[in-house]
Order: structure tokens, then sequence, then C-alpha cells
């Protein structure tokens, strides 16, 4: 398909990717249909993968602490569910939070600020907002030459992303998180803001 000013494309490949793209969403809705439909309820539940298994369990969330200085305090709304966290629970290996058994799954989510923390004046309880998935680590040394780029572009190791690699993700009642990463919605959109995440992959 020639368009000006943009690279020619097959329409065979075209459509080969977005057939494929399709069966991998089946696929996903298949695995997890039957779990979530078992009568899940994020108001009480997490859901999480475990090494060693292939399935998802649900257990109970850990104990939300009350926002520090610098940080929010949010309510997961609306939580997706895609081919990643499916490719997590098949590889039988979840990148785990250092401190923790399993990881917590949910990347794709529209939160409610519930509270602010001290210092805090970007976001207010009340707002809708979407997290950002990727953030960068955290040098124990401020001087220790990190790496410094687009955070979607940094290599693996410097960087932890929710729900994916190495930090809790959103299937969480509420969850601390800091304004930086809290990217606000509006009410007209709040139906599809969850799809923000996926999206945005997209646009890269």
């Amino acid at each position: 398909i020639g368009v000006p000013g943009v690279v020619s494309v097959c329409p065979f490949s075209v459509f080969s990717v977005l057939t494929t793209m399709r069966c991998q969403a089946k696929t996903a809705l298949f695995h997890c249909e039957e779990f979530c439909l078992r009568g899940m309820s994020l108001m009480a539940n997490s859901v999480a993968a475990f090494t060693g298994s292939a399935v998802p369990k649900l257990i109970a969330p850990p104990a939300a602490a009350l926002p520090g200085p610098g940080e929010v305090r949010c309510k997961t709304l609306m939580l997706g569910i895609c081919g990643t966290d499916r490719d997590i629970l098949e590889s039988t290996s979840p990148v785990c939070p250092d401190d923790s058994e399993f990881l917590v799954l949910g990347h794709e989510c529209l939160a409610c600020v519930e509270e602010v923390g001290a210092e805090v004046t970007e976001c207010e309880p009340g707002d809708l907002v979407v997290p950002a998935v990727r953030r960068p680590r955290q040098p124990e040394n401020p001087n220790s030459g990190q790496i410094r780029r687009r955070v979607d572009m940094v290599p693996w190791g410097n960087y932890v992303e929710r729900g994916i690699v190495a930090e809790h993700g959103f299937s969480l009642p509420v969850w601390i998180d800091r304004p930086e990463f809290l990217f606000p919605v509006s009410s007209e959109i709040k139906d599809v803001a969850v799809l923000a995440e996926p999206i945005s992959v997209s646009e890269k």
C-alpha cells in the first residue's frame, strides 16, 4: 500500500499481522475467561503469578499503607487483561519483586486517587488517572552514572514495570504510587481510558 511519506507495506503482511494479533487476543481471553468468571472481585482479591505455575491464583492483597510525603494512594477502577499477562503465566517464571514469592499482575489500569501525601500538588482525591507501567530503577547512588534516556528505550536491568517486571501490578484494591507516574484522565473518556497503555505501545 503506497501512501505519500509512508513506507510501502504489503497488504498481505498487514492482514497477517492483524490476524495474528486477533488470534493472540482470543487465546489470552480464553485462558483467563474461566478464571475471571469465578467471581473475582478486585475489591477483595489480587491476581498473582507464581514461579513454577502457569495458572493464575487469587490472593489476599498486601495491606496498603497510607501515602507518605510525595506519594499518592490510588484505587483500581478498571483492569485490562492482555497477551502479556498470558505470556508471564505461560513462562512459569515471573520476574517477582525482590521481597516477594509472586508477582501481582495487571498493568492496564484506570484508577481514582483516594489520598495524597504531603508535598503532592499534581493531583487530588477524586482525580481519575492512568498509571505508567515502566519506570526507571532508582540507583542507590545518585551519581552512579545510570543510563539516562527515554524510559521506554532503556536496556534491561535499568527499569521496572508494574505487573510485569519486578514490581507488583494493579490488580490490587488500592496501591501507592508517585504523581510523576500518574497521567490525568478526563471523565469524558473514562470508559476507554484503560486502553491507554496498549494504545501507547501501538504508537511507539
